[in-house]
């Protein structure tokens, strides 16, 4: 949210040693942000530019579109990695396969 606002996102950490309570209040924070700024794009915000750092410094450039499919895919990615590390322990992890989302 911090690059999409323009904000200096460079800085933010990026593994935090943070309690469950904390994040859940992190998830519920991120879910009001993007909801509230999700409702009030139109179809031509979506090709606006973006320039950001990372948080090596490296500056980048792309569109907010780009920037948001990254968040969806990204996310995509992490559950596998839970569901893997779910598989290890010997349980059953959860379908998270985005169509089975849309059945709901």
């Amino acid at each position: 949210m911090a690059r999409i606002q323009g904000l200096d996102s460079s800085q933010l950490p990026l593994w935090l040693d943070i309690s469950l309570e904390k994040c859940k209040e992190l998830v519920s924070q991120n879910k009001e942000s993007y909801s509230t700024f999700l409702a009030s794009l139109t179809e031509a915000d979506l090709d606006s530019i973006i320039s950001y750092r990372n948080s090596t410094g490296k500056e980048f450039t792309n569109t907010l579109r780009e920037i948001l499919t990254h968040v969806a895919l990204h996310g995509q990615y992490h559950r596998g990695q839970i569901n893997l590390l779910l598989r290890s322990d010997d349980v059953e992890p959860m379908n998270v396969d985005f169509i089975t989302f849309l059945r709901l």
